[in-house]
């Protein structure tokens, strides 16, 4: 949208900083005109994200102008309310103490006192208890806030950097008061000295990361999140007749009410008649016992998310041994009755987008995040399903 005059000219270097800064230029179209010169476009209007600029107008330039004038609207919102969040430290659990907690309940009785008189809501409900009350024992806490974001320490930055952060402060306000020459190339030699010392730890940084993103992804898009400066969210949405929403509580209906709408809904009462084959024995019993969901539990990859029952995968795999018993009995007592514990039927939908009209609902695809333990006992269920289908070559 901006011409370039020739390489290494100001205009180059000038659209170079835009793309280094991750900025959006919005107007299209020239906006200064005279007599029977080439229109060009010189009036900018650069954001930091996509879709708060909208219904732009280029209108008729102001008294004796040249340049025409640009009206739009800028769609934005305050955050009034400074939420704060309770997260746990899983790097700072005390997990000896959970296991020596957990050693010491008699799983057997109180499962067994529960899975002769109740279902397997029940049973999930003693054992969620027990482990949010050992949680909030033995891994510490902190509040995270809502707050906009503000000037921090680089992740790679150490002692001595901030260090010299601070002595390159110092001689500049030094710099500020007496203006002396003097003064200045010290401040520039601080300034210097930083730089480079900040580039080798950032180097060294980087390094680390890419060479144990296989081990570690979540340090990486860490870092990735750290270094963007564009944020963009879910904008106002159009409802199906056509009217927007910038309420989130409404923006959120109108997404859960497309995704909804995406779905299959079988007519469970005109389901057609299969003729009936039997290719061999049937899988009549899956047997759920604490080695096998031990096994399963260790395979989970500490570094992804909390489903909605709360309940990390690195604390699931801290104290596997000790959960196996309890969870064994819960899994067992699911398949039998056919049901499953309501958090287990929760996901946390995140909308993300695609491509197209932001304002669309159509334009976004919901990801999932369901509880971890419903999905380790699906994959127990899967390995025996798999197990029987080859041993009895029933894959045609």
């Amino acid at each position: 949208m901006i011409s370039l005059v020739k390489e290494g000219s100001d205009s180059d270097y000038f659209i170079e900083c835009i793309k280094d800064s991750y900025l959006i230029q919005h107007v299209e179209m020239a906006t200064r005109f005279r007599g029977n010169q080439r229109p060009t476009l010189l009036d900018l209007i650069l954001t930091n994200e996509e879709n708060v600029v909208q219904d732009l107008n280029y209108l008729a330039p102001v008294g004796n102008s040249d340049h025409c004038s640009l009206l739009f609207s800028y769609v934005c919102k305050a955050e009034e309310n400074m939420l704060c969040t309770k997260k746990f430290r899983y790097d700072k659990g005390n997990y000896d103490e959970m296991r020596k907690l957990f050693t010491e309940v008699d799983w057997i009785g109180i499962m067994s006192e529960s899975e002769s008189e109740g279902s397997v809501q029940e049973l999930w409900d003693v054992f969620r208890e027990k482990m949010e009350e050992t949680m909030d024992k033995c891994i510490p806490v902190h509040n995270v806030k809502n707050k906009s974001r503000k000037t921090k320490q680089q992740m790679y930055m150490d002692a001595e950097g901030m260090r010299m952060v601070r002595r390159k402060n110092k001689a500049w306000e030094k710099y500020m008061k007496s203006r002396e020459q003097k003064d200045y190339l010290e401040y520039c030699d601080v300034r210097n000295a930083l730089r480079e010392h900040t580039k080798e730890l950032r180097c060294k940084f980087e390094e680390n990361i890419a060479n144990e993103v296989k081990e570690n992804p979540r340090a990486f898009w860490k870092y990735t999140r750290s270094k963007t400066t564009v944020r963009s969210g879910v904008g106002d949405l159009k409802d199906k007749e056509g009217v927007m929403h910038s309420d989130d509580k409404a923006k959120a209906e109108i997404l859960n009410s497309f995704f909804c709408r995406v779905f299959t809904n079988e007519d469970l009462e005109r389901i057609p008649s299969l003729e009936r084959k039997h290719y061999g024995p049937t899988l009549s019993h899956i047997d759920i016992n604490e080695e096998t969901v031990v096994k399963c539990i260790q395979k989970l990859k500490p570094g992804k998310s909390a489903g909605p029952d709360g309940f990390h995968p690195r604390v699931l795999k801290e104290i596997a041994n000790e959960i196996a018993l309890p969870l064994s009995i819960i899994f067992r007592k699911s398949i039998e009755s056919g049901r499953l514990p309501c958090q287990w039927k929760l996901g946390q939908v995140t909308p993300i987008f695609k491509k197209g009209d932001r304002n669309t609902p159509g334009n976004y695809r919901p990801v999932s995040v369901t509880a971890v333990l419903c999905k380790v006992m699906e994959t127990i269920v899967r390995e025996h399903v798999m197990k029987h289908m080859v041993e009895n070559k029933l894959f045609l």
